[in-house]
């Protein structure tokens, strides 16, 4: 579909439609759809450091910590400069 569909007005593949989707999700504590729409926003996009990072909230709230951390260190990776990913994966980490 996103072949097909891609650059049209048919279908939004865009980074934000995906996150916001992943976000929407872990509002809704539907925590294993979070994680899917955000790896498949990261398939789509692979420096969408904001998808690592909500991947990591959804993994926090299915009390999955070291996937949590894993996420947050790539999101920290992807995005350096982004103080909030630095002090949320130094929280996590003290937590753990």
């Amino acid at each position: 579909m996103r072949k097909r569909y891609y650059g049209g007005q048919a279908y939004d593949f865009t980074d934000t439609t995906l996150f916001n989707a992943a976000t929407q999700s872990v509002a809704a504590n539907k925590f294993d759809d979070a994680v899917a729409f955000a790896e498949l926003n990261i398939s789509f996009n692979p420096n969408s450091a904001r998808s690592y990072q909500v991947m990591s909230q959804a993994y926090q709230r299915k009390k999955d910590i070291a996937k949590a951390i894993q996420s947050l260190e790539k999101a920290n990776e992807l995005d350096p400069m982004n103080q909030n990913y630095k002090t949320q994966l130094q929280q996590l980490k003290a937590a753990a």
